[in-house]
Formats: C-alpha cells, structure tokens, sequence
C-alpha cells in the first residue's frame, strides 16, 4: 500500500497548497523543453512549464523576470484571481501564472482540460471452480474453474477539468464485452453424470462444453489534489457493473440438453486512492495508481433449462450484500507534441462479493419454481492499454 504509507509520512502537510498543476501543459523555455529530452526539468507537466522544479529555476530561465502583485499576498490578492497567492513570471512580455490559473494583471491561464482516449484489452483470471459433471470412474470430468478466457476490447475514456493549485475533478468511462472462454469434456469416462445441475437428470451424456461471457462496465467522478511533485490524491463515487453468462451444452444420444445462467452484479459505493509518479525525464513519464472502495452491490441470476420438447424456467432470484471492487495500474506518457501525448498501461481490476454463473446452476428448483443466489464469488481481470491524451 504505496499510497498509504505515503499518506503516513505527507500527514503534516496535506491539504497545504503546492502549487502543482497536474494537468497544466508546459510553454517552452529558451531551447524548447521540448527541444532537450528533460531540460533540467524535473517534468514538464509541472505547474505551467515555465517554472523549473527547484527554487533557483527562474534565474536559469534567459530574458525572464518574476512580477511581484501590486496588491498583497491574501485575500485581496485571492479575490483578483491567484488561486494560490503566487508571483507571476514574465517571458516575452506575457504574463503566466505558475499555478496554471488566472491571476491579477491579465495572466494568461494555463491548460484547463484533459481528455484521455484508450483502447482497454482484458481477459479473465481465476475463475472459481465448481464441478458441474463427473465420469464413470467417479472423476470430475466438467469443471468450470478449467476455462481460460481470450482477451476482449472496449473503449476507456477520461475527461478531466483543472481546478488550479494542484486540484481537478475528473470523471473516467470503461466498458469491455465479450470476454469470453470454454472447457470440455475430454470422452473418457463417458457416459457423463450431471453435478447438481439443477435438478434435472440429463442422462446418457456423451460430451460437453461449457462456455462463459463477461462483461465489465465502470464509471466514476474523482476530486484530486496534489501533495508535492509526486503524489495525487484521489476520492470520488464509483459504479461497477459485472455480468455474465455460463451455459453447459450436453450431447446426449439423439438430443442436445443444455442449462443456461445469466447473472447481473451492480455495485455503488465511494473510493480512495492516489496517483504516483515514480520515474520522470521531461517529455517521458511513468507511473502508477491504486483506486479501492467498499460498494453495495445489488445482484441478480436468472437460471432456465432445455432438453427435447421441454423448456424449464427462467427462474429468478436477487439480493443486496456488500461487496469490494479495486484497481491497480502502471501507466507511461510520452508527450510527442506540447498538447498530444500517446499514453500505455497495465491493469488489473479485481471484484469481490459478486455472483458468477457457474455458482448459481447448484441453488435453481425447477420441480419446486425456487431459487436462490450465490453473490460471494470473486472476478479478477487483467490486461493492457494504449492511447491518446490532448490538453488545452
């Protein structure tokens, strides 16, 4: 928890301005500090570009000189537009503020949006088991902790607004379908015995597959602030949305019998987490974030049957309990132009206290119309990103 043991250590000073503009897009220096690979420059993205990350950085700027306000530092300062009370700097007889906002004097602002545009690819791991048919020789011949999903991809998108001195809200988009897997039966050992699939019979089974397909959606709203050059804070509200949907397809002797469940996990709640940046040459960034929250989550499975000349079900059953989503990321930019930079990730995403298909098959009473739900299972999903970010 590299987010938490450095909120153990910034404790005195958080909530203190810095100053640091995260989204704040840089205007060359003399040289271009995209001209030199870092510019003796501890990033580009500090603040609005202009000023350097040590205290001497104004004096090695050429031509440049720091106005002081004409009112004082404090409020009456603060109503003129200086978020944080800062000089501004001078080059080329424009005036700039460090902070990326406003101040007095006409200051020119710095960038006030970003918007991210990925491509999310995700596959599935650690599927919980659970036997659904056994062999002759008493072995488990189906079981659906075998399946291995194929990657799948949806869009991720980000828009964040800048709110000066190091603060911003953003709001972040994603949604992957069609992550997708099967296991069969091997023939030996066959004819096959069902394992509490439902309470249907299914006999003289000779081969069978099961399949699965997921789908994960999310949507969240942060506010963020700064702690220094490296660290961004997070806290927000999160909605996360897992569904899927788990079928056993049974060749018996004439005639094909399957079972089919589809479940719905939606899950509420807030979340906490930070941004790290660990590694930094001007043009070219990496990093990380960690984002966790504890959701209410309200599911769903809906469970039905088919063997020749009969159909059983759908038969319905949901509840509410509490459940845990989280997210880690390595994340790299690299800013080809002072506005466009091509973004790359690795991502895991992790559900718990969510209902599965394969778990639901066992609580389904087609003899009796009753059902229950499974909503103590486990989603883990990983897989990579790459993309576009643009400032202004």
């Amino acid at each position: 928890m590299v987010c938490l043991a450095a909120l153990a250590r910034a404790s005195a000073s958080l909530g203190q301005p810095n100053g640091l503009d995260e989204i704040a897009l840089p205007a060359p220096v003399a040289g271009g500090a995209f001209d030199d690979f870092d510019a003796g420059h501890s990033s580009v993205l500090v603040d609005d570009g202009l000023v350097a990350a040590d205290a001497t950085a104004a004096d090695q700027l050429p031509d440049q000189t720091l106005l002081e306000p004409d009112v004082p530092h404090g409020s009456q300062f603060q109503e003129m537009g200086a978020p944080c009370g800062d000089p501004c700097l001078i080059q080329d007889d424009i005036a700039c503020c460090p902070t990326g906002g406003p101040c007095h004097g006409g200051c020119r602002p710095g960038c006030l949006w970003a918007i991210q545009a990925d491509a999310l690819v995700l596959w599935r791991n650690n599927i919980d088991g659970q036997p659904l048919l056994s062999g002759t020789n008493g072995s488990i011949a189906l079981d659906s902790g075998d399946v291995r999903t194929a990657a799948a991809a949806g869009p991720r998108i980000g828009l964040l607004r800048s709110l000066g001195c190091g603060r911003a809200i953003e709001g972040n988009y994603f949604s992957v379908g069609g992550i997708q897997g099967s296991t069969s039966t091997d023939g030996l050992a066959a004819p096959y015995t069902p394992i509490h699939l439902a309470d249907i019979a299914f006999p003289d089974i000779e081969e069978a597959e099961y399949t699965t397909r997921g789908q994960i959606k999310s949507a969240e709203l942060n506010y963020r602030w700064s702690q220094g050059t490296r660290i961004i804070w997070l806290a927000g509200f999160r909605w996360v949305e897992w569904n899927e949907r788990g079928k056993v397809e049974m060749q018996a002797i004439g005639a094909v019998d399957s079972i089919q469940s589809d479940v719905g996990n939606d899950l509420y709640g807030g979340q906490f987490g930070c941004r790290l940046r660990f590694w930094d040459r001007g043009k070219w960034q990496v990093g990380a974030v960690g984002k966790a929250g504890v959701f209410q989550n309200s599911a769903y499975q809906r469970t039905r049957a088919q063997v020749p000349g009969d159909t059983f079900g759908p038969i319905n059953a949901d509840d509410s309990n509490v459940a845990f989503f989280g997210e880690v990321g390595v994340n790299s930019t690299l800013w080809v132009t002072r506005w466009l930079a091509w973004r790359a990730g690795y991502n895991f995403f992790w559900l718990q206290g969510v209902a599965t298909a394969d778990q639901q098959f066992r609580l389904t009473n087609f003899g009796t119309d009753t059902a229950s739900i499974d909503n103590d299972s486990s989603v883990f999903l990983q897989g990579f990103s790459t993309g576009l970010e643009a400032r202004w």
